[in-house]
This record gives structure tokens, sequence and C-alpha cells, in this order.
């Protein structure tokens, strides 16, 4: 009998044993919830169930009762009262536990309360910190290439004296919106082709290609023409070899990656025939009549154009009317252009709204400024809100 009953002592504290092995794991699931005790919990499930101290995890409802005696304490209140209450003292029936459960619960508590009070900072959060910290961070505009010309010193028909005021101040906008500016003025035909086909050189894989060019510009033949200082043009044939052709500057900003860009301040009348019938004023009114014919291809103001891809291209005035050169600094068009260019956050579509309303307000309706193109959904900012670039400089 004695024999028996020390073999059932032996299997019954192996069972024990082999069964305590496994428990804390099962025990530190329950209560994992729980590992952080401020309230005394543990203590409090432990009494209620009459279990000896560190000894829970024997018990597979201690995990969901101290849980819950959590929760009722936590339940309704908000993170700064928890905060709070973990910082107070204790209460009078939690102090007269052991020194152990004491010492425990202190050490939960401090490690809640670093929990609470600390809350790992968001993105945006540190993105505006680390602006903050930063204020001139320039913003990366990417790759933005200019060409401004102004033609004013004609040297067949009637000077122009806006056109180099125009783009010198053009260019200097330019400069601080983070384009790399070529300024050209007076140019003659050949210095004319030179700078565009250096130009389209430096727009390939750009991201913005921007043209200025202010001065006599015609229509002939349907097409628009920009009119260097030499040119010198007898009849409407004398174009094509005279003159550059609106198609060239298109085909060399399509280079571009997101946006070309052509603003022409040119949309006058034609120079020539108005020059030469001056010129022969004192001979027969035949002679006059024939000048007329020998522009019968050429029409009042620019022709309309449909640029494809990328490409805008803004005129001073609609098409069929003319532009005025204005009695100021700058032409009507061109004030206004540099007026809200460099508005930070303006569409570039927006940006030639706003031109548009401030040449019809300073021309009592008689030029309205025009915009031929189409772009996608991509919002893009000549000056974006935040940026704060150096400026490039003007070659």
């Amino acid at each position: 009998m004695a024999k028996r009953f020390w073999k059932f002592l032996v299997a019954a504290q192996i069972v024990y044993f082999l069964a305590s092995m496994g428990q804390p794991a099962l025990a530190r699931r329950d209560v994992s919830v729980a590992r952080d005790d401020p309230f005394g919990c543990r203590a409090t499930v432990r009494a209620q169930m009459g279990i000896a101290p560190h000894a829970g995890y024997a018990y597979p409802e201690f995990g969901p009762r101290v849980r819950n005696c959590m929760q009722a304490h936590l339940g309704g209140s908000s993170r700064q009262e928890t905060a709070q209450r973990t910082a107070a003292p204790q209460p009078a029936q939690e102090q007269a536990n052991s020194e152990e459960h004491s010492t425990s619960r202190n050490s939960a508590s401090n490690r809640f309360r670093r929990d609470v009070a600390y809350a790992p900072p968001s993105k945006s959060s540190l993105a505006s910190q680390d602006q903050s910290r930063t204020p001139n961070r320039p913003v990366d505009l990417g790759k933005r290439v200019a060409l401004v010309i102004g033609n004013g010193a004609y040297q067949h028909v009637p000077a122009l004296a806006n056109p180099p005021r125009d783009s010198a101040d053009v260019a200097e906008v330019l400069s601080r919106l983070g384009f790399s500016v070529t300024l050209a003025n007076d140019l003659s035909l050949e210095q004319t082709k030179d700078a565009v086909t250096q130009f389209g050189k430096v727009a390939i894989d750009s991201d913005i290609a921007l043209v200025f060019y202010a001065g006599h510009g015609i229509e002939a033949y349907g097409e628009n023409w920009m009119i260097p200082v030499d040119a010198r043009v007898r009849d409407d044939g004398d174009m094509r070899s005279e003159a550059i052709n609106l198609k060239t500057l298109s085909s060399e900003v399509a280079k571009s990656k997101s946006l070309g860009l052509i603003i022409l301040d040119a949309c006058r009348d034609n120079p020539f025939t108005p020059a030469k019938a001056q010129a022969v004023a004192a001979t027969t009114s035949e002679i006059v009549a024939e000048t007329e014919r020998t522009f019968r291809s050429v029409k009042k103001g620019l022709a309309p154009t449909e640029p494809s891809g990328n490409v805008l291209i803004a005129f001073a005035a609609k098409d069929g009317t003319t532009a005025s050169d204005g009695d100021g600094k700058n032409s009507p068009f061109t004030s206004s252009l540099l007026r809200h260019i460099d508005t930070p956050g303006l569409e570039v579509s927006f940006l030639f709204r706003r031109v548009r309303d401030d040449v019809m307000s300073a021309t009592n309706g008689l030029q309205q400024p025009y915009v031929y193109g189409s772009l996608s959904r991509t919002e893009i900012f000549l000056k974006p809100a935040s940026a704060m670039g150096a400026a490039s400089p003007i070659r």
C-alpha cells in the first residue's frame, strides 16, 4: 500500500512540474494587457481568488479578471486624467499590501506613465518641424530654361520703345523663379536663328521650357512670323526668308517634359505696308495700291494656332486683333504678366486668366489676351507656394 502511495505521489509531482512549464506562456498571453499595473489589479485579483503571489499563471481565469479590472479603471477617462491618476499616491488599501507588490506596482506605474505621456510624432508634424527649423530650405523646381527676346531697334520699319525694357524685366523675374535665362535683344535674322538653335539644345529633357518674345510679329499665309530687326520684307513671299515662324519656336519648347510655354507680346499690324506707303506718299496712288496688293496674304494681328502636346502659346491679343505697345515702361500685357507671374501658388492657367482681366480693364476691352493649347490635369506652378530657391543667373 505504501509503495503504491509513493508511486502516485511521484506521478503527481511529475504532472505538476510539466503543467507548470506550459502555463507561464499561457499566463503571459492572458495578462499581456495588464503587464503594466499602476492600479494594483493583479494583487486585487489574487486576493479575490485566494491565490499566492506570482501564482496567477496557473489559473486561466486570472488574466481575464485582471484585464477587466484594468478596463474598469481606465474606462471613460482621458489620457491626461489617466496620467494624473498614475502620478497620484496609491490608495490606502493598496499601500497596505506587501513591499514586494508595492515595488512592482511603482515600476509598472512608471512605465505606464511614460507610455501615456509620450506619443510618437506623426510624419506631418515631423515635416512641419523640419520646415520650421530650415525656413530657407530651397524647393527643387526641376530644370527650367528660358529664351527672352526683345526687338525694338528695327532698321527698316518704325522702332518700338518697350520690347527691350519688357524683355529685361521678364528675364529678371524668370531668374528669380529658378529659370536659366538667355536674354537677347535687337537680334538680326541670323542671330535669332542661332539663339533658337542653342535654346533647343538646352530645352531637351527640361521640366519647363519658356520663350518670351516682344517685338513685331505678323501673320502671312495663315501662319505667324516673328520679325528680326534687320528684316527687309518687300512682299509676303519674303516672310519665309526674312522672319522666324512661330512653329519653329513651338517645336523647341515641346522638348520639355512638363510644360512648353511661348509668350508673345507681338500682335501688331504689319509694319512694312504703312512704312512703305509713307515712304512713297509723294508719288501716285497707284504705287500705294501696288504696295497694299503686294501684302495681300498679310492680315491684321496674328493667326490662331493649335499647339499640340504640352505646349501653351499666350498671345498679348486674340487672333485677328492688335496689341498696344503702351505709354508706360512696359506694354499693358507685360505689365500685368510681371505683376502676377511670381505669385506663390498661382497655377499657370490662372496666371493668364488674371493677365487677361488686367489687360482688358487697362485697355477698356480693346485688347483681349488669349491662350492656345491645353494641358493635362496636373497642376503646374511657376512659383510653388513653398518655393524659396535662389535666383539663377541671366546669361
